[in-house]
């Protein structure tokens, strides 16, 4: 494995641990995750691996409740969804702007 490789890889685990680490130290985000851990806990492990996680149905069932019960932030997360995507559709047509 390349230094380049190891470098960026550790960079990418310390981000994790970082985020980790402001969830876990973040109350109403642990005890939320607490509750989605202990719900998910009872459901088969076939279940909670491809219908939950792999599917991506875990982060679609999460935008569906937030954008009922809070559809402010989620007009916000959509605006800030569509301007990283008219950044990465810049950067695909304009090759002197991936040096951004």
């Amino acid at each position: 494995m390349s230094a380049l490789v190891r470098s960026c890889a550790s960079r990418s685990v310390a981000g994790h641990w970082a985020d980790h680490k402001y969830i876990m130290d973040n109350q109403p985000f642990k005890e939320a995750l607490t509750a989605l851990a202990d719900a998910l806990a009872k459901r088969p492990a076939e279940e909670i691996l491809f219908e939950w996680f792999r599917s991506g149905r875990l982060v679609g069932e999460l935008s569906v409740i937030l954008k009922r019960r809070h559809p402010d932030v989620q007009a916000k997360i959509d605006g800030v969804y569509q301007e990283h995507l008219a950044k990465l559709g810049k950067r695909r047509r304009d090759p002197a702007a991936q040096d951004d």
